[in-house]
């Protein structure tokens, strides 16, 4: 099923599961993401995989299909459950990206993570939701119904939404959505795996990066910006978006992480820090950041809101 060259394993693993998972997990390596082992999973795979992709054989999953007349999903083949459980040995961080809806996604992705999990791996996922007009309400329900079984195996999941990516509710032309949704799942995968291995850098917190994600729960990516010639002007746009979401519930946290920060900005990043905290009835607003590499690099901020859950007790 499964074969791992021999060499000395990434404590992080991402994971893309059924095929818009997949394509997720190429369009990471493939914009210079390094730092992981990257492994595929899905019903069919090619027979040879190109050097880019790393060191993991990809996973070969067999879909079961449910008894006559149950509710439940079906149980996958102890075959599938040995390889993704080969894959996940010596992990301290499994990664996945799925795109839910389909039926490999659905089937296998809370499964990834149930197994993840029982390693005692930091189990987190980046996650597509379908278009809710366009895709139908068969297609969404299980979505949801998926969701709530891979949400309930991790210590953090992190949805986008598609209809969020229209330019207009109920737009008949989800092409360019979905493009944009598959840069918008590689880049909110890249700041989550920057928290859980420690390479983002946290202002005026005492938590790290990882134990946020260790207690964060369900949580949203709202926004993804580019940073332009004006830093100021792009951290506007960011949290102009965020304020058109809801507020949080006590508890909440809301995350900003700039990639390839500079110290000035960081600084203009700063100040924004008390606005949000009151926007957010005096929830934690959490500034991150990556440096600066040397190398070229598309740098971005990236907001993702975990809404807590509840009042405190």
């Amino acid at each position: 099923m499964q074969h791992s060259r021999s060499r000395e394993r990434s404590p992080l693993l991402v994971l893309g599961v059924g095929g818009a998972g997949c394509r997720a997990a190429r369009a990471l390596i493939q914009s210079g993401f390094s730092g992981a082992d990257v492994a595929l999973a899905d019903t069919s795979v090619p027979a040879h995989v190109p050097p880019l992709l790393g060191s993991e054989t990809p996973i070969l999953l067999q879909r079961a299909e449910p008894d006559e007349g149950s509710r439940d999903p079906p149980v996958a083949s102890s075959g599938c459950r040995e390889a993704l459980q080969t894959t996940f040995a010596r992990r301290t961080t499994v990664l996945i990206l799925a795109g839910l809806g389909g039926r490999t996604a659905n089937q296998f992705s809370p499964l990834a993570a149930q197994l993840a999990r029982e390693g005692d791996a930091l189990t987190a996922a980046v996650v597509t939701l379908p278009f809710s007009l366009m895709e139908g309400s068969l297609r969404t329900g299980s979505a949801s119904a998926a969701l709530s079984r891979l949400a309930a195996h991790c210590h953090s999941t992190i949805v986008i939404h598609h209809d969020s990516l229209l330019p207009s509710p109920g737009h008949a032309l989800p092409h360019a959505a979905l493009a944009v949704a598959d840069d918008y799942q590689r880049v909110v995968a890249e700041a989550v795996s920057d928290l859980s291995e420690g390479r983002a850098r946290l202002l005026s917190e005492r938590v790290t990066g990882r134990e946020l994600l260790e207690n964060a729960g369900l949580g949203s990516a709202l926004v993804r910006e580019c940073i332009g010639e004006s830093f100021v002007a792009s951290v506007t746009s960011v949290l102009a978006s965020v304020a058109e979401a809801p507020l949080m519930k006590p508890g909440g946290v809301l995350i900003l992480l700039v990639r390839g920060a500079e110290t000035p900005e960081l600084d203009e990043l700063e100040r924004y820090r008390a606005l949000l905290e009151l926007r957010f009835s005096g929830e934690r607003a959490i500034l991150g950041w990556t440096p600066a590499s040397g190398r070229s690099e598309q740098r971005s901020i990236t907001a993702m809101m975990f809404p807590g859950r509840g009042p405190r007790a």
